[in-house]
């Protein structure tokens, strides 16, 4: 290509600094209605010099090339007319060379004229279209425009994009030359040479179903994928890729899009597999993450580096952590049922009052030790974080410490009281069976017979029998700061409570998730099953009230983030609970 045209920067309408995007590929993420498909209309259109403003106020070019080798490639991609200096596009948009070139050489540079040979604008509503079946045409003395037309002379083109679908879903495509009038692409590749004399390979491409019957999801890729390798176009503007794709193919997908030749990508997508494939292969890439607040479009850059160091470590790969990016923020829960639980319950309670959908993505570290990683992960990306855990988080130093730190808070202002509650804690009674009392307990549990083999329920009901319960175990299983002497100790467990709320760290008062409805009994997986079968999660107006304050909290920090004050409706600490938990601060403030 001997001119080179991109995108240096974009501002968009609620960053007043401008974004440097002069990499090969740049990424747009965020959540639904975020204003990324239109950015990329929008773009298109400040090229042409139609110059919207809703998203993206302004836009900054580059480019390079004298007047001889712009004339050149204007040439060599349209299509001479009866009007001397006057030619078309393939999609019938007209080029005026002279001028074109004059205003690609002033001072500033005035590309206009030029917008719909510069841009490709690929969208989801034309994607299925892409690999139909096009009318052949003489390579020698006409120009190709179709993308399938230019596979007939560019074997290399040819060989890259069916590599490419066959990695996607294990079938080469073969451009079928023996077509006459049509070019048709197939799917699937004959084991004869490709001769038009010859009759197995004939017969060959009569056995080949043709790509354009396939289904929506290979229809898709294969007709972006074929019209971006086919294309001229400098700057190459993509909607949504995933569309129609499951999760392996829209990676794929992301990692054949990410090797522009000389050409400049800039996508929108809500994937995170069409981001990973992405960051997998791009050789320099600019990820922004958009979010929406009324009319303004708010951008924030994104490295892409820790991005990818976030996959790369095994367990939150697989937390769906990194989804987060496409939601208004995330709460992070230790494990799945409290996930299950929480999300159940935020719904029901939007649904029965008719508000719209929260947004926000539930997701489990696999325990509290993690939490702080995830938070570490998320935050820097700029994702508004609430965390969700059990009382016994308290009990010590770390990871309490490592959270708060996390979560952006001073931990000078917590570590006083935190210290004192420990020490109090320490001093309950611990509860400890004695044998004698546990002992028919034991001997009913195992049975007479001596020589069979302890069953999982048994493993399970025996450590149940010899537990040890300290002050931290009674009270998580006892109904949380309920369940803690009266005085000091509960009124400072309070006092912390609420106060680590404000930082998005919100500690479940009664204990842990089964202090919901110790009623139901059953632990993990089960007291859920228990709890959403009797329908817990819409009556429980505590734990409702609960969820809805860490939604809040997501809400307000991304109001914040956005310029925009919290809610004062709806304070993130605003949740009652008839044992007490949040009502009326004892004396003397954290420091």
């Amino acid at each position: 290509m001997s001119i080179r045209f991109r995108v240096a920067g974009i501002t968009f309408s609620g960053t007043s600094e401008r974004i440097a995007t002069a990499t090969d590929v740049v990424v747009l993420v965020g959540p639904n209605n975020a204003g990324k498909s239109r950015a990329l209309r929008e773009i298109a259109a400040h090229i042409a010099d139609d110059n919207p403003e809703a998203v993206v106020t302004s836009l900054a070019t580059e480019k390079s090339g004298a007047a001889e080798e712009l004339r050149e490639w204007i040439v060599q991609r349209t299509v001479s007319s009866a009007t001397v200096g006057y030619r078309t596009t393939a999609d019938g948009h007209g080029v005026w060379v002279e001028d074109a070139c004059n205003g690609w050489t002033a001072e500033p540079a005035t590309v206009s004229r030029l917008a719909r040979a510069l841009v490709l604008l690929a969208d989801a509503e034309t994607r299925l279209q892409l690999a139909n079946s096009v009318p052949s045409v003489d390579v020698r003395s006409l120009l190709p425009l179709e993308p399938l037309q230019r596979l007939l002379r560019d074997h290399t083109t040819e060989t890259r994009l069916s590599a490419a679908v066959e990695r996607a879903f294990a079938l080469p495509v073969h451009v079928n030359r023996a077509g006459g009038s049509q070019l048709h692409l197939h799917l699937g590749a004959p084991e004869a040479e490709p001769r038009l004399d010859s009759v197995e390979y004939l017969s060959a491409l009569d056995e080949l179903p043709l790509v354009p019957e396939q289904g929506d999801g290979m229809r898709s890729f294969i007709g972006l994928l074929l019209t971006i390798v086919t294309s001229s176009h400098p700057l190459i503007l993509v909607d949504e890729p995933e569309a129609f794709l499951h999760p392996p193919q829209a990676r794929e997908l992301g990692r054949q899009l990410a090797t522009p030749e000389e050409q400049q990508l800039i996508v929108a997508t809500h994937s995170v597999d069409v981001l990973l494939g992405l960051l997998d292969r791009a050789r320099s890439v600019t990820v922004i993450r958009l979010t929406r607040n009324g009319d303004r479009n708010r951008a924030s850059v994104l490295d892409g580096q820790r991005v990818a160091a976030l996959w790369r470590d095994p367990v939150l790969r697989y937390s769906r952590l990194l989804d987060g990016l496409f939601h208004r923020g995330v709460i992070v829960c230790e494990a799945e049922g409290d996930v299950r639980l929480y999300n159940a319950t935020l719904d029901a309670r939007l649904e029965r009052r008719g508000e719209a959908a929260a947004d926000v993505l539930f997701t489990s570290s696999g325990g509290k030790h993690k939490l702080a990683a995830a938070v570490a992960a998320l935050r820097p990306l700029g994702v508004p974080v609430a965390v969700v855990t059990d009382l016994d988080m308290l009990r010590a130093e770390q990871p309490l410490r490592g959270l708060v730190d996390g979560l952006g808070g001073d931990w000078a202002r917590f570590e006083s009281d935190a210290r004192r509650l420990r020490a109090l804690v320490a001093e309950m009674e611990t509860v400890s069976p004695t044998v004698d009392s546990i002992r028919p307990q034991l001997l009913q549990t195992l049975g007479a017979d001596g020589t069979a083999r302890v069953t999982e329920e048994q493993s399970r009901r025996i450590r149940e029998i010899t537990k040890v319960r300290d002050g931290w175990r009674i009270a998580r299983e006892g109904g949380g700061i309920a369940a803690l002497p009266h005085g000091d100790a509960n009124g400072i467990a309070r006092r912390l409570i609420a106060a680590l709320a404000e930082i998005g760290l919100f500690v479940v008062d009664v204990g842990a998730l089964e202090g919901w409805a110790p009623d139901l009994g059953g632990h993990g997986p089960r007291f859920v099953d228990r709890a959403l079968e009797e329908k817990r999660h819409v009556t429980h107006e505590p734990l409702s009230d609960f969820v809805a304050s860490v939604a809040a909290f997501v809400r307000s920090v991304e109001a914040v983030a956005e310029g925009e004050p919290p809610d004062d409706r709806q304070p993130a600490t605003s949740w009652r609970r008839e044992s007490g938990a949040q009502q009326a601060t004892p004396p003397g403030p954290l420091r």
